[in-house]
């Protein structure tokens, strides 16, 4: 590997740096697994979502409760 070993530790496992900047630790399996430093940016696409609120389809029966409603 021509990867970077630091000093830094994530859940127990060492840290190490990528060629293109990103920090991973080796699995047990030997597979690379990527850490995300910010995990506050995770947290925000989820807040961004805006809360539904269920709207029926305003239909002739809708229609209808509106003119009765008028009279």
């Amino acid at each position: 590997m021509n990867d970077l070993l630091l000093d830094e530790y994530w859940n127990g496992r060492q840290l190490y740096q990528g060629s293109k900047g990103g920090k991973y630790y080796v699995s047990d399996a030997g597979n690379k697994m990527y850490v995300r430093e910010n995990l506050k940016s995770r947290k925000q696409k989820t807040e961004r979502r805006p809360k539904r609120k269920f709207m029926p389809r305003r239909g002739a029966f809708y229609r209808s409760l509106m003119n009765q409603k008028q009279l």
